[in-house]
């Protein structure tokens, strides 16, 4: 750039007693450009030229386009394509009008930071467009290359790279800046924004709609219900199920993701206890939000709401129990029991093998020490499947009574052994009996499911406008007050001087003292205020004097009507 144009300089020193090549161009006034050979040299010099020379501000008088858009178009015609010779030159050429666009990179030490290097030349002429023409012109060579051995496409390498997600991004934002040009956009776009009237089955919005669409009224289509394992579906849960926390159905965020262990219990109860009139509201907002946060708590939402709704479900029992912690299993197990006799065994260091004596030519320390460890480890192993096989057998779904273990009360903590035994068969019982209940349930809904349907939803659909009419203004516009009514009448302005003389002597005479008083202040003034002053109490008294006028006027013409 020399200033605010662009300088181009031709070198056209070459190397001594060599050829300087050149390119000749002829100008053609019918159609209205330059003119050269048939060569792809003579060509690329030519959008090379015009890429360079181009200005943003105005066109050239020759061509009647600027120099971008006139490169542009020789790069894309087929005369650019129809190759015969590719050499060096060519391939150099091409890397040229590739460079003539910004650089765009990330920066190295943040990210999402974009660095734009751009060149010495208008900005319009750094045109995107150039790179896609010459990338274009290059892949061609590079399929064709195979049919043509006297090619020279080792040039082609230095060919300029970019990354594409910047690159393509900067194209489409500054599309608007650019000169128009007859080339079709790149297929890649910048990011889509997806609105919200499209309607998809597997948006949140929908599943939104559709859980709040079933509550507002008040029933639920069992088909929609897909969870056809309830136990299976709890105990993926990994988790207890407990009723300890505070509940309601009154909208928190936590309802966009609940802890579903925890809310269980309480929601079955207070569901089959729920009133449409006095609870549908509340559900219409928690319920919803559960179903927008993701499609896996959504399937939940039917089951949620025939809880509520249909009767045979309302009339099953509800849980007696606070908490379930179904990692006991059904039954009691020979691993379960074994580890609960190796939790309430005496350490080794306090167990009746640490005293046994040690044997005739036992002079090592670690020898004794491992002989006691192997006793005391073949004794528990004996007692865990001794007590466990006992502890099996005694187990019943219909009498969960543990039977009294007595094992050496040196060796085990026989209380805690005997309390984790008892608390192990009464969360066995509690699993057994939620089993039933979800069996129960499942059931329920199965049979809910073949013979009843759901009303028909509202048809989920985007209004893009609402049809208001609004009401006209109850106001007299300027139109009407000055062009659809009659004029009102006009009271004759003429002062009727010989009877209004008669009716204010008083009047006459104290405004003719004030003139007097008006005359001797101006008459005795020395300074701009003091005239000022008087000028605007004589311009008050005419005022008020032809207001009194008026007044009285008046008056004298009503009394003489009425006579």
């Amino acid at each position: 750039m020399d200033g605010h144009h662009v300088r181009v300089e031709v070198d056209t020193r070459g190397p001594a007693l060599q050829r300087v090549t050149y390119q000749t161009y002829r100008i053609d006034t019918e159609l209205n450009c330059l003119a050269g050979n048939v060569s792809l040299t003579n060509k690329l010099y030519h959008v090379y030229l015009h890429a360079l020379t181009s200005s943003g501000y105005s066109n050239d008088p020759l061509t009647g386009k600027s120099g971008t858009e006139e490169a542009l178009g020789l790069l894309q015609s087929a005369s650019c394509h129809s190759i015969i010779k590719f050499g060096a030159r060519d391939a150099e050429l091409l890397r040229l009008i590739a460079s003539l666009r910004p650089l765009r990179s990330f920066d190295s030490r943040y990210r999402h930071v974009q660095v734009v290097h751009w060149l010495n030349l208008p900005i319009r002429s750094q045109h995107h467009n150039l790179y896609f023409a010459a990338k274009e012109i290059k892949n061609h060579v590079e399929k064709a290359q195979f049919f043509h051995d006297g090619w020279e496409t080792d040039g082609l390498k230095k060919f300029p790279s970019h990354d594409d997600h910047l690159f393509t991004r900067g194209l489409l934002r500054t599309h608007h800046l650019l000169p128009s040009e007859p080339s079709e956009q790149p297929p890649r776009r910048d990011a889509t924004y997806h609105c919200r009237d499209l309607i998809s089955s597997d948006s949140a919005e929908h599943h939104a709609f559709m859980a709040a669409a079933a509550i507002f009224q008040w029933s639920v289509d069992t088909v929609a219900i897909t969870t056809t394992n309830l136990m299976g579906l709890v105990e993926s849960w990994k988790s207890p199920l407990t009723s300890n926390a505070v509940f309601s159905f009154t909208y928190h965020r936590s309802w966009l993701n609940p802890r579903l262990p925890t809310i269980w219990i309480n929601a079955y109860n207070t569901l089959r206890e729920s009133n449409k009139a006095r609870d549908r509201f509340k559900l219409l907002f928690s319920l919803p939000s559960m179903a927008y946060h993701s499609q896996e708590l959504s399937h939940l939402v039917p089951i949620f709401l025939a809880f509520a709704v249909h009767p045979e479900l309302r009339a099953e029992n509800p849980l007696d129990h606070s908490k379930y912690d179904l990692s006991d299993g059904h039954q009691p197990t020979q691993p379960v029991v074994s580890q609960l006799v190796t939790d309430c065994a005496h350490k080794f260091h306090l167990s009746p093998e640490k005293s046994i004596p040690a044997r005739r030519g036992e002079t090592s320390w670690a020898v004794v020490t491992k002989r006691q460890r192997q006793s005391y480890d073949a004794r528990l192993h004996a007692d865990a499947n001794s007590v466990a096989d006992q502890v099996v057998k005694a187990w019943s779904p219909a009498s969960p009574i543990p039977p009294t273990v007595s094992l050496d009360p040196n060796a085990y903590d026989c209380t805690q052994l005997n309390s984790s035994i008892q608390t192990l068969f009464q969360s066995c019982s509690r699993n057994v009996q939620l089993w039933k209940h979800l069996a129960r349930v499942q059931g329920i809904l199965h049979d809910l499911s073949a013979r009843s349907r759901a009303l028909p939803l509202p048809r989920y659909r985007f209004d893009p406008s609402l049809n208001i009419r609004f009401r006209t203004p109850p106001l007299v516009t300027l139109h009407q007050l000055m062009f659809t009514r009659p004029p009102p009448p006009v009271q004759p302005r003429d002062r009727p001087s010989h009877f209004i003389a008669s009716e204010m002597p008083s009047s006459s005479s104290g405004f003719h003292e004030l003139q007097r008083l008006i005359t001797t202040i101006q008459g005795n003034s020395t300074d701009s205020f003091q005239k000022r002053y008087a000028s605007d109490l004589e311009a008050s008294a005419r005022h008020f004097c032809d207001e009194a006028f008026r007044t009285l006027a008046s008056q004298a013409l009503q009394r003489r009507l009425c006579r």
